[in-house]
């Protein structure tokens, strides 16, 4: 966001009503996001001067404690009472009492539902794929989900996340919305490193159903041969169309670590 007090998603939307020819619309648009700016602006101006008084004041402190006006622990205690009034007052905008809700407004809101309590009855280890573009805090708060946000996320899952899983989710959700029963043909292997043995999609513009998915691998497997690459990009490249069941791909900045080829053992079985 710029000192225009506009984000690039706001600048986007602005762009596309104006380009659209609808005036109606353009001027409705405008009229919103000239508020918005409004208020952005007046949010932005007032916490500037509340950050620069109290630097005001801790300065006078301290010059006041230089020049031997003021007990330093005096000072202490007048710059701990400044922290902690400025804690409150920013603090009060993000929790204050009208963020606290009733205990019935949100009782039922993670209730499960009939597909759901058929995924939980499932004992196995497995993830769960949200496709229906609900929130996935609801289910994180029933399944392991292949999605969600953590602020300390890996780069290289990261990678994975917006190269490769939003182009096999868009693939598994056409396939669910036209013939669900022929899901196996699509190739979803990264879906199915990641053990996600259920997908939950839209039905319809009110209902989800679920589907489970046979190709899932499970929490751990075997491979009979390991691929080498030469970087990050090869890694990305080869994961779009592998058999993860079948192979294994290794950046060869690792290929010291890799001490020996798998062998293939008919007998061999991994257990969860």
């Amino acid at each position: 966001m710029s000192f225009t007090y506009l984000t690039d998603s706001d600048t986007k939307l602005l762009k596309q009503a104006r380009d659209s020819g609808q005036a109606q619309l353009y001027e409705a648009i405008k009229q919103f996001f000239d508020g918005l700016k409004a208020d952005r602006k007046s949010l932005f101006i007032g916490d500037i001067w509340r950050s620069l008084g109290f630097v005001v004041l801790a300065a006078g402190l301290i010059f006041a404690v230089i020049r031997n006006l003021l007990k330093p622990v005096l000072a202490a205690i007048a710059l701990a009472l400044f922290v902690f009034v400025d804690l409150i007052l920013v603090d009060s905008k993000y929790l204050g009492k009208d963020n606290y809700k009733d205990e019935l407004e949100v009782s039922g809101a993670f209730n499960p539902t009939n597909f759901d309590n058929a995924i939980l009855a499932d004992t196995a280890y497995f993830r769960v794929a949200n496709l229906s573009g609900g929130d996935e805090n609801y289910t994180s708060y029933h399944f392991n989900a292949v999605g969600g946000y953590h602020p300390a996320k890996l780069s290289l899952y990261q990678d994975i996340l917006m190269n490769r899983l939003g182009q096999e989710e868009s693939a598994v959700i056409t396939q669910l919305q036209t013939n669900p029963d022929s899901l196996f043909v699509v190739q979803t292997p990264v879906l199915n490193m990641l053990n996600a043995k259920y997908f939950i999609y839209k039905q319809g513009p009110e209902t989800k159903g679920m589907w489970p998915n046979v190709n899932a691998l499970g929490p751990c497997w075997f491979v009979k041969e390991i691929k080498f690459v030469k970087n990050a990009d090869e890694e990305m490249a080869s994961i779009a169309a592998f058999s993860p069941a079948q192979t294994a791909v290794v950046n060869e900045v690792s290929k010291a670590s890799v001490t020996s080829q798998p062998q293939s053992d008919s007998t061999a079985k991994s257990h969860w």
